[in-house]
């Protein structure tokens, strides 16, 4: 997939976004900063308002610092993305080299490696559109081979419904956007993204309506059986964990546990 980053319309939107944030007001009370996992880094989100449109906005400036001493110390990167939400994800101690995933536009992506300065940004020509996937949440495989991102994405340009998902994609060369996509997608709804269970299975939790004596879903009950069982009053909700294949093939979504919420 090519790379629209050099692209006219691209540069033109980012000529937009920064012209945004030069003339903003930077929240500096709003700041927040957040740790590596390994205490190695510093990052610092400062949302900078702005008004278009009678409305107000706010885009966010990250800055990943290295820290020395227990203290913030040298500053490695500077990011300005055009979202007030600023999602992210430290990977340490990768091949000897320790890289910070994001993206300068929230369509996109940004891998820098910590020790090198060495940066790429990747957007999609979906993005021209308003389709791309947009990342969120990151969960990395035991084996830090797969990274399973949670995001959303509209099926159409000028809808305004964004559907939730998660993907997988192999982690391998870091730098090298865009990542492979690797076996199946999770497009059915979810109420939280749970995580790993092995290198080939992803945990997904829904919350579901289920009758109460035999524990099936009401939704695929015939209309007359779910019709009863309202009149009845014989259902709940009920936390449903399933087991999802990455790669699918003839292995099944699996139901491995579950427990009521409201009986």
């Amino acid at each position: 997939m090519s790379n629209n980053i050099s692209e006219r319309w691209y540069k033109t939107k980012r000529r937009d976004i920064e012209d945004k944030i030069d003339n903003g007001e930077m929240l500096s009370n709003k700041r927040k900063q957040y740790e590596s996992p390994l205490k190695k880094y510093v990052l610092s989100i400062t949302p900078v308002a702005f008004e278009e449109d009678s409305r107000y906005w706010a885009y966010t400036i990250g800055k990943v610092y290295k820290k020395t001493k227990n203290k913030t110390g040298k500053l490695l990167a500077t990011i300005h993305r055009n979202s007030e939400k600023f999602p992210f994800a430290f990977f340490e101690n990768q091949d000897g080299n320790d890289f910070f995933i994001c993206g300068e536009d929230y369509q996109g992506q940004t891998v820098i490696c910590l020790n090198t300065g060495e940066q790429v940004d990747y957007i999609g020509e979906k993005a021209k559109r308003h389709m791309e996937f947009c990342w969120q949440k990151f969960h990395l495989s035991p084996n830090g081979e797969t990274l399973a991102v949670e995001g959303h994405a509209r099926n159409k340009p000028n809808e305004v419904a964004e559907y939730r998902g998660v993907r997988f994609f192999k982690f391998g060369d870091k730098l090298e956007l865009p990542y492979e996509e690797l076996g199946n997608r999770i497009a059915f709804h979810y109420d939280d993204a749970i995580g790993w269970e092995d290198d080939s299975h992803f945990l997904v939790s829904v919350v579901e309506d289920r009758r109460k004596d035999d524990l099936k879903r009401v939704r695929d009950l015939s209309k007359e059986e779910r019709m009863k069982c309202y009149e009845d009053d014989n259902f709940g909700r009920r936390n449903i964990v399933y087991r999802v294949p990455i790669e699918g093939g003839e292995e099944d979504i699996k139901e491995v546990y579950s427990e009521w919420i409201s009986p």
